[in-house]
């Protein structure tokens, strides 16, 4: 493990000195003033832009953003400059980035007024730091660490808190995401949701776990975070017990306290995704949630400084779990998590059909602390043990088209809850071909997106041939017409589907979905057809299985029918309780008084 730890002296008047040392704690560099520059101004602009700007993205509000993002890139040169100036640290900080992975930039300190700035966006000339080495908090001396085997599955207890008291935000979505981005995962993962969200569910799940020598490897947390002034200390809203109201009321729970309990029960990693939760302030450290997990035991805490956007909780979460799986350190992981975050930085404003979107950098938002050394959360052995992940497409295309296909993989993924191989999404660094040859040996079909620089691509015509060497039937090849144009004649005699129209790519999108679901698909390939999916045994009737993650549509009012039939058998609109007659084989009785 290579690292540079930045430390510092207690303050004399508003500055500090800084000095370096290496892993092994050696003094390496030379000592610097150092001053933290961010007003209270600055950490207001900073929220406004991640917290409020997609709100209003228009007038005036845009100027602003423009020139906080500007700010963005002038605080993380300033952070450099105040750390790294000195030509004898600059030698050390090119050493660390020249050596092999994993490496670490840690920030020790127990000041809240250090732990509150933005290190993740300190960059040289060169670019981001955070986005080549794992950038991680750490309390000025690291602590030693409980080891506990992790194995397959990783195993995830998933708490959604959403009290009626603290303000309403849809916990489909989060967990929707959170699904997404676990599902190409398959059977590596194991998530459990603790229902309903009290502390003592929690312990009781904990608990449980262990004794069937199952225990859960992460705590991920979704859900607000607040803090106590009166206590200084940081805290996390679960919810109280049903008193038989039906109501849901805040449990806060402070930070010591469930660090205590998540302690006992070694748990290696937590996941916080509660706004502010890893906000300092102008507190002392032990006052917010993520210094003092760490505090307490806890091996890593992974949180957001501010409120995160969907669509970059899934972003983030779906690269940092698959390299967790893949037996990759925490640290680097979650430097993976950033660099998908800056890949895709578009964040859509509402839930609709060619909804708009806007570029928002939040790829520094995600925080990591941790108490002692970046280990691997999961064995290299045991990682190596992992499931073969199977896919339902492969997506053959040439780089040109790379937008339009992404938006296709996402439409097929999040709307019709398609696998889909990617390269921008699966392929790691190294040789291109062995990767692309398992992802279609593993593919169920390959889709080739046809257009005129992709028919005419060495490496498209590669993958046409690799499939039908692996596929030596000549069946579930599905070509698109991205563009007017006449198909090879090997590819048109296969039934293909019309996509030279963008702006039916929706409707072209589920016609495709519909021929790689059908049981007769084979079938209709042969004869240039398509017919009506069969019937199975199994199907629910009109209507898909029920979701995981729980009902969808009017958000509030499902999700309090979902937390009255926890209880209860029956309800109606003004929560009067129909207990259902014992005799009457099971049914559920739910009346909805309308009017």
């Amino acid at each position: 493990m290579q690292e540079i730890r930045i430390l510092f002296s207690p303050p004399e008047g508003s500055s500090r000195r800084v000095s370096l040392t290496d892993g092994e704690r050696k003094p390496i560099g030379v000592d610097l003033s150092f001053e933290p520059f961010l007003s209270d101004a600055d950490y207001g602009n900073l929220r406004w832009y991640l917290e409020e700007f997609l709100e209003l993205p228009d007038g005036g509000a845009v100027i602003r953003a423009q020139r906080i993002e500007a700010d963005l890139l002038l605080w993380g040169q300033r952070l450099h400059d105040a750390i790294f100036s000195a030509g004898q640290n600059q030698a050390e900080l090119q050493k660390l980035l020249a050596a092999p992975e994993p490496r670490e930039l840690t920030i020790a300190t127990s000041e809240p007024e250090l732990l509150r700035l933005p290190w993740e966006l300190m960059a040289d000339a060169a670019g981001s730091l955070a986005l080549r080495v794992s950038v991680r908090r750490q309390l000025d001396v690291a602590q030693a660490l409980v080891a506990r085997e992790v194995k397959l599955p990783l195993c995830i207890l998933y708490i959604v808190s959403r009290p009626e008291d603290t303000g309403f935000i849809d916990p489909r979505l989060t967990s929707q995401a959170l699904f997404a981005a676990l599902d190409p995962l398959g059977a590596s993962v194991r998530l459990d949701f603790c229902r309903p969200p009290t502390l003592a569910r929690m312990d009781d799940m904990l608990r449980e776990g262990q004794r069937a020598g199952d225990p859960y490897d992460v705590v991920h947390f979704d859900g607000h975070g607040t803090f106590l002034p009166h206590e200084q200390i940081g805290a996390l809203c679960f919810e109280k017990a049903d008193d038989g109201t039906g109501d849901s009321q805040t449990d806060l729970i402070a930070a010591d306290q469930l660090g205590n309990l998540l302690a006992q029960h070694q748990i290696p990693l937590v996941v916080l995704e509660a706004c502010r939760s890893a906000t300092v302030g102008k507190t002392l450290v032990a006052g917010a949630v993520a210094p003092r997990l760490i505090q307490a035991g806890v091996g890593s805490v992974l949180s957001m400084g501010h409120a995160v956007h969907v669509e970059a909780a899934k972003v983030l979460m779906d690269r940092f779990y698959r390299e967790l799986v893949c037996g990759t350190t925490i640290g680097h992981a979650v430097a993976q998590g950033r660099s998908a975050l800056v890949a895709s930085s578009a964040r859509w404003l509402e839930l609709a059909p060619g909804a708009r979107a806007i570029e928002l950098q939040d790829w520094f938002l995600p925080h990591l602390y941790q108490r002692g050394p970046d280990d691997a959360l999961l064995p290299r052995a045991a990682a190596a043990q992992q499931p073969v992940r199977q896919f339902d497409l492969f997506l053959s295309h040439n780089h040109n088209d790379s937008g339009r296909v992404e938006a296709l993989a996402r439409t097929l993924t999040e709307k019709h809850g398609l696998r889909v191989w990617l390269d921008k999404w699966e392929c790691k660094p190294g040789k291109l071909e062995p990767q692309c040859e398992i992802g279609i040996r593993n593919s169920r079909f390959t889709v080739v997106v046809g257009s005129q620089k992709a028919l005419k691509s060495n490496w498209v015509q590669w993958e046409i041939a690799r499939h039908g060497e692996l596929n030596p039937e000549g069946d579930r090849l599905l070509p698109l017409k991205f563009e007017e144009l006449d198909l090879p004649e090997a590819l048109n005699e296969l039934l293909w589907v019309d996509f030279t129209d963008p702006a039916q790519d929706a409707e072209s999108a589920a016609q495709l979905a519909r021929l790689i679901r059908s049981a007769d698909a084979e079938d209709a390939r042969r004869r240039r057809g398509y017919g009506a999916p069969a019937r199975q045994r199994d199907e629910h009737g009109p209507f898909p299985p029920p979701p995981p993650y729980g009902f969808h549509g009017r958000a509030r009012e499902l999700h309090l029918l979902e937390r009255e039939f926890r209880t209860q058998r029956g309800i109606d609109g003004d929560h009067h309780r129909h207990n259902a007659n014992p005799d009457d084989g099971g049914k559920i009785a739910l009346g909805i008084k309308t009017g």
